[in-house]
């Protein structure tokens, strides 16, 4: 039952990814679809195999569940599909809770920022890496697009496996290239941060930081005006930006396992904080930044813009320590979590933050 690509989790970006690929793609591919919830693992594969078949693709799809508290039910699915290349979608914290509904939770997170959710983030797939390094070839593939920009440095310092993540910085990439209609004529080159899309997001008032941090070159030459250009991004209400996200996924995964250089634009690339323009091809990301711009330049662009999201990077000691607004906020319901927290304590961390959040859940 060996597969291509296992996508684990059947969310939005799944679902458009799976639907992307299945066009974008000219030969033989098997998927492999895993999530909770059976039904929901049905319809995205009963879906995406329709569009295949529509497309005359030889994109095929299979499905199966998973019980994320079984201790040995992942590692059987991985044993069982053998995949190149994994595809994290999956987390235990939906970023669209706080845009559809109000809780004393939601209210931490708005005021603290979305940094606070790193433990949730990172837990599911810093299982599957762990999986990844124990028991699977040492070529496997893994692409995380839940929240890359501070899991993948994360994931990178645990000395798991991570190859980049998909969204954010090539949200900004690609919104720019259509909005000025250069399509792949011109050479964009971005750093930026996903504090920077939340930023871009709101209206300039309803916005809690600048956009500092935030780089775009073109041709080789820095570009201004972001913020005007960018402000389409605000008529994208929330869940709807994973329809860019699952297509750049899917560029991104399809570049991983061909062998021709892709240009593009990738979050978390080999555990670096934030996103980069990189060059993909073979299962390997190598960062392709504009000329007079070093890469210490660029992490530390996107280690401030890290701040603002809340969570500032992983000291030489292993803490993740978050910035003034985000223990404060925390601080007012769990003090014993408002300073940080070890990354080897990852597991128990999110288990806290988990009660933390059923807690302020009913508040």
């Amino acid at each position: 039952m060996n597969c291509d690509i296992l996508v684990i989790g059947t969310g939005s970006v799944s679902q458009v990814f799976c639907y992307a690929i299945a066009l974008a793609f000219s030969e033989s591919l098997k998927l492999c679809v895993i999530g909770r919830s059976k039904n929901s693992v049905d319809k995205v594969v009963t879906i995406a195999n329709a569009r295949s078949v529509a497309f005359s693709s030889k994109v095929t799809f299979i499905g199966d569940s998973i019980d994320w508290d079984s201790e040995n039910d992942l590692s059987d699915k991985l044993a069982t599909y053998s995949p190149r290349l994994i595809l994290q979608t999956a987390s235990l914290q939906s970023p669209w809770e706080f845009t559809a509904s109000q809780s004393a939770w939601c209210s931490l997170i708005k005021e603290g920022g979305f940094g606070i959710t790193l433990p949730l983030q990172a837990a599911l797939v810093a299982r599957v890496a762990s999986l990844i390094k124990r028991t699977m070839p040492t070529d496997s593939i893994l692409v995380n697009v839940c929240y890359p920009d501070a899991v993948n440095p994360l994931l990178s310092y645990l000395g798991l496996p991570i190859v980049c993540g998909a969204g954010n910085v090539g949200i900004i990439s690609t919104l720019l290239q259509s909005l000025l209609n250069l399509g792949k004529t011109r050479h964009f080159q971005v750093i930026a941060h996903h504090s920077h899309v939340i930023n871009l997001a709101e209206s300039p008032e309803a916005r809690l930081t600048e956009l500092e941090g935030l780089r775009i070159w073109l041709d080789g030459q820095q570009f201004h005006q972001i913020d005007t250009l960018l402000s389409p991004i605000q008529s994208i209400k929330g869940e709807q930006i994973n329809q860019i996200v699952g297509c750049l996924s899917a560029e991104v995964v399809l570049a991983l396992l061909g062998n021709s250089p892709v240009h593009t634009h990738v979050p978390g690339p080999n555990g670096l904080p934030g996103g980069y323009p990189v060059v993909v091809q073979g299962g390997k990301v190598e960062i392709a930044l504009p000329q007079g711009c070093t890469i210490a330049e660029a992490i530390e662009l996107n280690r401030r813009a890290a701040i603002e999201d809340g969570v500032e990077a992983i000291d030489t000691e292993g803490f993740i320590r978050w910035n003034q607004r985000a223990s404060q906020a925390i601080k007012q319901y769990a003090p014993s979590l408002a300073e940080g927290f070890r990354a080897e304590d990852l597991q128990r961390v999110c288990q806290e933050f988990i009660k933390l959040r059923n807690r302020l859940r009913k508040e």
